[in-house]
This record gives structure tokens, C-alpha cells and sequence, in this order.
């Protein structure tokens, strides 16, 4: 299992648990809580004592431990107490600091440590033993980084998290299987590291304004991830969170030379999907803006997105066929003058918001299992899996007054991995239309990008691949590839 993947299961159960909420007895919540812990591979639970008086169980000295690798992940809290109420609930209060300790083990002497403050936290286990619903309320919870070294010693940083008024419900039904949803009506971060003695430093501070995250899965499936030689069957998780807005302020000194770089931007989505078969993911954003300052240039370079969004899918599961996605839209993109002038001091060229779409989509089917723990079988593999078809559904590009569109479909014999040198035989068209190609090469030269006597040349190749459109500057393009392999640009054999 990979570092990242065990860290995160250790990260997801501590977000589950460690502001948890269990109609049942101290006892049964308890248990749930202790097995639920256990499912994270390699994980060692302790504590001290465990003494039951009237309605309240008392845990004292927890220490979960889990072995990364070289790495062991560890937290701790000093006690817990479990009461049971009238109203069949129990509630949930432990220790206001939560100690979170990254350690290297054996040469690995890398060290982080954090610390989990909850202010004033309400916390309610109810339901029952099969499905157990944790509620919880918390005014400030603070995650701030107390120490960091590394083979050398002590590192100079600094890393704080504050969660304003955050919201929880957690259910954990059988089978470890988990439902969440999580609010906070502001996260902020403030994290910096410095090394003076090469003049390297870099500070990062950011507010991000009405979190929504919902999380469902099986957790023991999730913890097994990358473990084992094929993926469980029974994987799946799903994620999604937005926020209502952000911004964000990055300073960095390298070699004594000075960036920063701040940002904002409004509504934010985005969703994934998991199972052992495929992966899912799609996220929209809205209203984007960047500012950068560099001591190379003496202006900032700013750029603004009003919407933009991203489509992604991808199989998992060895020797089975599923779709393949990938698509992005980036509308009105407005470069700043900075940008511009790199290029086109003299405004040769209309500064309107640019366009960029991409959709294509296919069918595709891996050789082995993405998400198994085999490095040997993918490494002896001659190919990464097979193609049997990919459709480009939409490209357009609009900037400097042209616009190019496009889109095509071909089929692939992955029996035939000679005609085209190692790559399955594709066969199939696509086409393409390009609008204000020749005013654009006509303003070039003013630029001073491109001079006059090479426009020539430029015009003869363009001259080679098109042919005029339906239009006014209209110039269109079929690429073809034919049964025999043979390719084809507007009919010319060229292959």
C-alpha cells in the first residue's frame, strides 16, 4: 500500500472519529469506534484503562499507531468519555487537543507534528448498533503544525488551519460502509517554511468562504487500496464539495528574488467517483482571477476565468472495456494587459476574451488492475492496455479574431500493430473549419512576431492542409485515415 493511499485511510477515519457523534449504550458505541479504527492496515490501537461508572465510559491514554512504510502515522488522546443519555443517544467528549505525529522509522528521521484543537465541541452518537449517526457541532476547530525536522535537523515552518463553525453528520453502517457530510462556514490557512541559507523561503495564506463536503464508501474496502493484488470488489466512494468562494495570497524568495502570486474566485464543484472499475471526475469553477509579480518583468501578469469546467473518466479494472473522458471548457478568459503586451505591445490584435473547449471520449481497456499493488506485472507489460475507439466531440479555440473548430470519430484493429509501428490501425475522419485565419496572418507582421517575406511560406503550407470553406476567410480540413491505412488530408494520400 502507498504512503499517500494508507495516510489519507488514517486521515479519513481521524476526520470520521475524532469529532465523532453514537439509540445505544456507551459500551457499543465504543466498540464500533475500536473496530472501525482497526480496519486501517497495519494500525495498532492502546490505551491505558477503559472503567465504566453509572452512565459514563471513560478511555484513557489512546494511541492509534499505523505503519506506513517508512513512516508511522500515529495520534493520540488522553481520554474519552462516552455517556449515555436519557434519550437513548450517547455523547461523545474528548481530550480539546488531539497530538498527530508523521514519523520516519528506521533511516528515514523525517519528523511532522500536529495538534487538533476542538473549541467547545457537541458531539452525538445515536441510532443503533447496525447504523450509527454521529452529529457534530464546533464553534473553532484549529489544525496547526508544532514541529518539523528532517535529516538535518529542525525546518523552519509554520502550517495553521482554522475551520469556523463547522457542521458534521457521519453515519458508519455495516460493513464499515460510511456517509458524511461536512460544513464550515470558513476555512482559513496560513503556512510558511524558510531556509536562510540558501535564501529560499515561501509564505501561503488563503481563506476558502461556505464548505459543503459529502463522503460515502466503504472504508474498509478504501483501506485496502493498493494492499492487495487485485482491488476489492466491493470498492466504492464517492466525494463531492464546493465552496462558495476563495482567496489566496503566495509569497516565495528564491535566491533572494521575490513572487508573488494572489488569487480569488467564486463558486467552486466538484464530484468523484470510485469503484474497482472506473474513476470519475468533474468540477466546475467561476470567476477566476490570478495576479503574478516576477522581478523578471516590471509588470504583473493577471488573467480571469468566468467559467471553466472539467470532465475526467477513466476503466480501472484489467482486461475490461469502459469509457475514457477527458474535457475541459475555459470560457472568457481575459488575459491582462501584461500578458498582451509580451506579445502585441501595439494592440495589433483585438484583446477579447478567449475561448478553449476540448471533448473526447473513447473506449479503452487496460491490461492490468490500476488500482492492485502488481509494480512486476505492469512493469513486463508491452502496452498499457488496448484502444477500440476515440471520438473527438468538440474543439474550439477563439482568440486574436479567429476561431478554429473540430470534430471526428475513428475505430482502432489492435490486431494490426505494424501499420502504424507499434500502434493499433486507426481508421476513421475528422474535420476541421478555421474562421479570420488570413486577417490574422495579414497582422502579424505588425506584431513583429512573424516579417513580411516569411508570410509567403506560412500561406503555402496553410495552402497544403486546407481549402477554402464556406465563407468569407473560411478554410476547412478532413484528416482520413482509411482501411488501408492509408492517411488522407482532403483527399491527397500523404501517408
Amino acid at each position: 500500500m502507498s504512503n499517500s493511499k494508507k495516510i489519507i485511510s488514517s486521515a479519513m477515519f481521524l476526520a470520521l472519529f475524532a469529532n465523532p457523534s453514537f439509540s445505544l449504550t456507551a459500551d457499543e458505541v465504543w466498540e464500533k469506534y475500536d473496530a472501525a479504527a482497526r480496519v486501517v492496515p497495519d494500525t495498532k490501537i492502546e490505551f491505558s484503562t477503559k472503567v465504566k461508572t453509572g452512565n459514563t465510559l471513560t478511555v484513557s491514554n489512546f494511541m492509534s499507531t499505523t505503519q506506513v512504510e517508512d513512516l508511522k502515522v500515529s495520534y493520540s488522546i488522553d481520554k474519552i468519555q462516552l455517556i449515555e443519555m436519557n434519550d437513548g443517544s450517547v455523547r461523545w467528549t474528548n481530550s480539546e487537543i488531539i497530538p498527530f505525529f508523521v514519523e520516519g522509522t528506521g533511516k528515514n528521521t523525517n519528523k511532522l507534528s500536529f495538534e487538533v484543537v476542538q473549541e467547545n465541541a457537541n458531539i452525538k452518537v445515536s441510532g443503533d448498533v447496525e447504523n450509527m449517526t454521529i452529529e457534530s457541532d464546533v464553534p473553532v476547530l484549529l489544525v496547526r503544525l508544532t514541529e518539523a525536522q528532517d535529516e538535518s535537523g529542525p525546518i523552519s515552518a509554520k502550517a495553521n488551519m482554522t475551520f469556523q463553525n463547522v457542521s458534521s453528520i457521519h453515519s458508519l453502517g455495516n460493513e464499515m460502509q460510511i456517509t458524511a457530510k461536512f460544513k464550515a462556514e470558513a476555512i482559513a490557512f496560513d503556512l510558511a517554511f524558510a531556509d536562510p541559507e540558501i535564501e529560499e523561503s515561501a509564505e501561503f495564506t488563503g481563506i476558502l468562504n461556505g464548505a459543503d463536503v459529502s463522503v460515502s464508501g466503504n472504508l474498509a474496502a478504501l483501506s485496502q487500496l493498493g494492499s492487495q493484488s487485485e482491488p476489492p470488489q466491493d470498492l466504492f466512494a464517492n466525494i463531492a464539495y464546493k465552496f462558495d468562494g476563495f482567496q489566496t495570497e503566495a509569497n516565495v524568495t528564491t535566491n533572494g528574488e521575490p513572487v508573488s502570486i494572489s488569487s480569488s474566485g467564486g463558486t467552486s464543484n466538484v464530484t468523484y467517483e470510485l469503484t474497482n472499475e472506473t474513476l470519475k471526475a468533474k468540477s466546475e469553477i467561476r470567476d477566476i482571477r490570478v495576479s503574478a509579480n516576477t522581478p523578471v518583468l516590471p509588470f504583473p501578469l493577471d488573467f480571469k476565468i468566468s467559467e471553466g469546467s472539467g470532465d475526467f473518466a477513466f476503466p480501472l479494472k484489467k482486461d475490461t472495456r469502459g469509457e475514457l473522458i477527458y474535457g475541459f471548457d475555459l470560457n472568457q478568459l481575459e488575459l491582462g494587459d501584461g500578458i498582451w503586451n509580451l506579445f502585441d505591445a501595439g494592440q495589433v490584435f483585438p484583446r477579447d476574451p478567449l475561448t478553449l473547449s476540448l471533448k473526447l471520449s473513447g473506449d479503452v481497456e487496460p491490461a492490468f488492475d490500476v488500482l492492485a499493488n502488481n509494480p512486476e506485472e505492469s512493469a513486463t507489460l508491452e502496452s498499457p492496455g488496448k484502444i477500440y475507439g476515440l471520438d473527438l466531440e468538440n474543439l474550439i479555440v477563439k482568440a486574436l479574431g479567429a476561431s478554429l473548430t473540430g470534430s471526428g470519430s475513428f475505430i482502432f484493429d489492435n490486431t494490426d500493430l505494424e501499420t502504424f509501428g507499434g500502434f493499433p490501425k486507426p481508421q476513421g475522419s475528422a474535420n476541421f473549419s478555421l474562421l479570420g485565419a488570413n486577417a490574422l496572418l495579414d497582422k502579424l507582421p505588425d506584431t513583429g512576431l512573424v516579417k513580411t517575406e516569411d508570410l509567403l511560406g506560412i500561406r503555402m503550407m496553410m495552402g497544403m492542409f486546407t481549402q477554402p470553406g464556406d465563407g468569407s476567410d473560411s478554410l476547412k480540413t478532413q484528416i482520413e485515415v482509411n482501411q488501408d491505412g492509408h492517411v488522407l488530408v482532403n483527399g491527397v494520400r500523404m501517408r
